[in-house]
Parts: structure tokens; C-alpha cells; sequence
């Protein structure tokens, strides 16, 4: 009875469970699959951080490019009017140089100090006061100052070198400007020297940079190979965001980064990276189990099916001809389509057929078997069920179930980022306050202008116009309404251009249009209706009160003495003057000729 007894215990117990090859190959596959996705997930989350610092940062150094660049031209505009004032002057009266000295001096931004060297000797210098030993300084004599001095002479342009260690302590930067007659004969050299500290202490401290620190190298023409003026050196070797910044005579690189370095990881990441996988071993188990009962398999498909319906970036399964097998909510969402709708479709229906082709190659020409991401990340464009377009970018994985191939697609929209994009180069072409184009986009679009006006026979007109006792519009009502001038001057032209013509705020008060196929005489018609509509305008006080204000024009046109950019804006820069020396509220069409009220 005992042996039958045992027997029949034996033959009631449980024998062990084996797990056949095809349940642990079917698991694998599914936790490979899953994972791939989730590691996908994770990885264009923690890109789209990096990004997000990284366009913050680029935004930043946008912007401290161009306040450092305003402050360094608006001195270099005053240097250079300077030098167009002296050539207006048959004889220096020393009263009279000092006092415009003084008067560029108390207009510049952080100047040290201006000085005049006809003949390359230093003979007016402001402020004298412990800088009378550098007066009647012969430049040749001096080997450290002589090189830069040529340099400027042989190029007939404005040079800014330094830093340099002033005698009077502290870094400056120099500003040297060569004078020409108009034979083409040298005159002298305009001198500035400019506080280092003081300009780029100034700007960092209102150019919002409480979280980002940066640094700036490149001195004279050493440009990126210059050592480390301003910052940390080694903020260069951490990866950061670099804008060139264009310097009379050379360049500079910018350098920002965040201050705590660059943040890729997020406690909601950890998370959601550590939970996934734990979710996703989980599963595995379930299906490795999957004789023990129906139930493991039920609540590993309901495991699965939540972290798909959960994930906020779509996910879409697709086998090896594009069929789609898996289509999660956010989908749904991104493009319109129901589950039911698309499940089985080919997921060329969710693209634009060029992007469809490039997808049918891809799939085409995937040998590889392993997991991978198939070439990383792609921008596409998406085509929603209404038929909208948007861009979007994704990140193909592929693996292998059952002998079949499986491609996991993790889609994200990125409207937004490219919205942001757009901004950030809209910041780094334009003036802030008033819209128009900056220097050096004016500059760029106006050149191509040129190149093709000269390329066809066609007029070519550069206008240069400056908003009159500026100044004393910013002492009297305060900079708030300077700045509300500024902007009602460039609402005011822009109401009188063409969409061909190109509007640009050169530093300052003054702007710079370029006029295409446009002649002189059409030049002046338009200079006379600014003139008029600029006379018409009122600007309004706080105290209810208005104030009316009146500009200067300088007109050059495409000739055989002023075919290029450059002379062009010299000669309207030299117009403009002679039209502020005949009494303001004018156009002078180059200098000498007839002023137009």
C-alpha cells in the first residue's frame, strides 16, 4: 500500500516546466523590441534637451554678439565721422579740435580717450589731463604701434586691435582710422581707445546672462588661434556654443555655455529609463512563463499595450514592407488617424511621397539583423489625415521576431522647435528695436544686390539717414522715447519703400537703405517724401504732450568712382554730413553737390 501510495504522489506532483526554444526566442524578440523603443525614447529625449540648452545658449550668444558689436561700431561710426569732419576743414583751429574731440569723447561708448596724429604724430589728444606725455608721440618711432598703424594706412579702413595693457592701467582696446583727402592723399590717423572691461562689463550686465558664462578670444588677425581675453580659457574645451563676431580688422570667437555645464538628464528621465526597464523585465518573465498560464500572457500584453498608450512621442511598429502593426495614441493624436484606421495600411500614407521613397530605400537596403538605430535621427515631413503638412523627426530601430524584421519608429513633433529656429535667425539678421536688418545681414543682402546690379547695367542707389539732435531727444524725454522715435522712423520708411529695397539700422540713430535699380534722381524723389512724411510725424509723450522730429540724407549712386559697397557708403556717409553741416532737415546727393530741402 506504501509503494502505491508513492506512486500515485509521484504521479500527481508537478514535473518541471520546460520552457520551449521558440517561448525564450519569442521573449527575447519582445524585450529586445520594447527596449529598443523605450532606449530610443529616452535617447531623443535627452537629444531634444541637449538641443534645447544648446538654442538657448545660441540665443544668448545671438544677443551678446550683437550688443558687443553695436557698442564697438557705434564708436567706430563716431571715429569715422571724425575723420569725414576733418576733411571738411581747411585748417585745424585747436579750440575747435579739442572741443570735437570732447564732444566724441563724451558721445562714445566706455572711450578712454580720442586722439588726431597728422602725419602720424599725436598732436590733439582728449582728455589731457594724464595722457600728456603721449602728446606729440611720433608713431614710426614706436615699434609696438607702428605695425598696427601700417596695417591700417595699407588697408584705407578703420582697424581694432588689443586688448592691449594701457600705461594708465587696465585692458583697452585701439581703434586707429587712417584720413584720406580726396586726391587720396594720407592725412593722419583718428586714434580711440576704447575700456575693456568697462564695454564687456557693461554688456554682460545687461545682456540677461545670469545662468550662462562665457568667454571671448582672438585678438587682432589671430582670430580662433588668439589666446583668451575675457572668461575662462578652458570654456572653450567644454563644448560650448561658438558665434564668430566680426571686428574691424579681424575676429572674435564667443564661447557660452550654460553654468552648470550642459544638463542632459532629468529625474523624470531617470525614471522613466529605470522603470521601463524594470517594466520591460517584467514582461519578459510573464512570457517566459507563458505555460503557467493564460493569465501571464493576458497581463504581459496589457504591460505592453500601457507603455505604448503612456509614451507621449508616437510609436509605430511596422514590419518589413512598411505594413504598420503597432500604432500608439499619441499617434492617434499627431496625425489624426485611428488605430483601426492605419493598423495593417502601409505607413507611406503618413508621408510626403519624397519622403516615402527615401523611407522604401531605407527599409530596402537594412541588412543587419542586430538592433540598431538606423542611421539616427531624421527630419521628415509628416502629412496629417486633413491633409496638413508638418515637420517631424524620427528614429527608426530595427529588430527581428519570428525571422521577420520589425522597425520601431519613434516620431516627434517639432513645430515648435523649428518655429524657434526661425526666431533664432530672425534674432541674429535683425535690429531688435526697430525690425530692420542689422549690419552685417544689411550688408550681405545689399552686396548680392550690387553684385547683380552690376551684373546687368542697372541703377543702384545707397541712402543714408540719421535722426536729428538724437542726443538731445534721449537727454530731454529720456531713452524710452528715443527708442519709440527710432522705431516710428523705420514704420515711417519702411510705409515709403518698395519690397525690393532694403531697410538697415547701421548703429545709432542712423539707417542705411539700399535702393536696387534706382538712379539718383529717383533717389532724391524719395529722399524729398521721407523728408515730408518724417516732418508730419508726432511722437507722444507720456505727459500727453508730442514732439516732432526731423532727419538728414545722404544720397550715393552707382558710378564709375562708387562701384562697390564701400564707396558707395562713403559717399552717402559724406552726403549725409555735408547735409547736417548745411543746417539738417536736407539730402545732399554727394558732397559738394546741391542740398534738397
Amino acid at each position: 500500500m506504501e509503494d502505491n501510495s508513492r506512486q500515485r504522489q509521484e504521479s500527481s506532483g508537478s514535473a518541471p516546466i520546460r520552457i520551449p526554444v521558440r517561448i525564450w526566442l519569442a521573449a527575447l524578440s519582445l524585450f529586445l523590441a520594447m527596449a529598443l523603443a523605450l532606449h530610443f525614447t529616452i535617447m531623443v529625449e535627452r537629444d531634444n534637451l541637449r538641443e534645447k540648452q544648446r538654442v538657448q545658449a545660441a540665443l544668448h550668444a545671438a544677443n551678446l554678439a550683437a550688443r558687443l558689436e553695436n557698442s564697438l561700431d557705434e564708436n567706430v561710426f563716431l571715429a569715422s565721422g571724425l575723420a569725414a569732419y576733418l576733411l571738411t576743414e581747411k585748417e585745424l583751429d585747436s579750440k575747435r579740435v579739442q572741443g570735437t574731440l570732447k564732444a566724441i569723447y563724451d558721445s562714445g561708448n566706455h572711450v578712454r580717450n580720442v586722439g588726431l596724429a597728422p602725419d602720424n604724430r599725436l598732436t590733439y589728444l582728449y582728455p589731457l589731463a594724464g595722457n600728456e606725455r603721449a602728446v606729440g608721440l611720433y608713431y614710426p618711432d614706436h615699434p609696438e604701434q607702428w605695425p598696427a598703424v601700417q596695417r591700417a594706412i595699407e588697408s584705407r579702413k578703420t582697424l581694432l586691435s588689443g586688448p592691449v595693457e594701457l600705461v594708465q592701467g587696465g585692458l583697452g582696446f585701439i581703434s586707429r582710422t587712417p584720413v584720406f583727402d580726396e586726391s587720396g592723399r594720407y592725412w593722419g590717423m583718428v586714434s580711440m581707445v576704447i575700456d575693456t572691461n568697462g564695454i564687456l562689463e557693461a554688456i554682460d550686465s545687461v545682456a540677461g546672462l545670469d545662468d550662462m558664462i562665457f568667454a571671448l578670444r582672438g585678438v587682432g588677425r589671430a582670430g580662433a588661434l588668439g589666446k583668451v581675453f575675457w572668461g575662462q580659457p578652458e570654456l572653450f574645451e567644454d563644448d560650448p556654443v561658438i558665434t564668430e563676431i566680426s571686428i574691424p580688422g579681424g575676429a572674435w570667437q564667443l564661447a557660452v555655455r550654460p553654468v552648470d555645464g550642459w544638463q542632459i538628464d532629468s529625474p523624470l528621465l531617470l525614471i522613466l529609463e529605470g522603470g521601463g526597464i524594470l517594466v520591460l523585465a517584467l514582461l519578459i518573465a510573464l512570457l517566459v512563463f507563458y505555460h503557467k498560464g493564460r493569465l501571464q500572457i493576458h497581463a504581459n500584453e496589457r504591460r505592453l499595450r500601457a507603455f505604448l498608450e503612456t509614451s507621449q512621442d508616437a510609436v509605430i511598429v511596422t514590419d518589413d514592407r512598411g505594413i504598420i502593426q503597432e500604432y500608439n495614441p499619441s499617434a492617434e493624436k499627431l496625425f489624426g488617424y485611428s488605430g483601426e484606421e492605419m493598423t495593417g495600411t502601409s505607413i507611406n500614407h503618413l508621408m510626403t511621397d519624397r519622403d516615402a521613397a527615401i523611407h522604401d530605400r531605407r527599409l530596402q537596403t537594412a541588412a543587419s539583423a542586430s538592433p540598431h538605430r538606423m542611421g539616427g535621427s531624421r527630419e521628415i515631413e509628416g502629412r496629417r489625415k486633413d491633409g496638413t503638412r508638418i515637420p517631424l523627426e524620427i528614429t527608426v530601430g530595427r529588430t527581428q521576431m519570428d525571422d521577420q524584421a520589425i522597425f520601431v519608429g519613434v516620431i516627434r513633433d517639432i513645430s515648435e522647435r523649428k518655429a524657434f529656429e526661425r526666431r533664432l535667425v530672425e534674432l541674429a539678421s535683425t535690429d531688435a528695436l526697430t525690425g530692420a536688418y542689422n549690419r552685417r545681414a544689411f550688408l550681405d543682402a545689399a552686396n548680392r544686390g550690387l553684385q547683380l546690379a552690376k551684373r546687368h547695367g542697372r541703377g543702384w542707389s545707397v541712402v543714408m539717414v540719421d535722426a536729428d539732435h538724437f542726443k538731445r531727444v534721449n537727454d530731454t524725454h529720456g531713452h524710452q522715447v528715443g527708442d519709440q522715435v527710432l522705431k516710428m522712423l523705420a514704420l515711417t520708411m519702411r510705409e515709403h519703400l518698395r519690397d525690393s529695397d532694403i531697410l538697415g539700422r547701421f548703429g545709432g540713430e542712423e539707417f542705411i537703405i539700399a535702393l536696387p535699380e534706382t538712379g539718383n534722381e529717383e533717389a532724391l524723389a524719395l529722399a524729398a517724401r521721407l523728408l515730408e512724411a518724417v516732418r508730419k510725424l508726432r511722437i507722444e509723450l507720456p505727459d500727453g504732450k508730442a514732439i516732432q522730429v526731423t532727419i538728414s540724407i545722404g544720397i550715393a549712386s552707382l558710378g564709375a568712382d562708387t562701384d562697390d559697397l564701400d564707396s558707395l557708403t562713403k559717399e552717402a556717409d559724406n552726403a549725409l554730413y555735408a547735409a547736417k553741416a548745411d543746417g539738417r532737415d536736407r539730402c545732399c546727393s554727394g558732397v559738394g553737390m546741391p542740398t534738397l530741402f
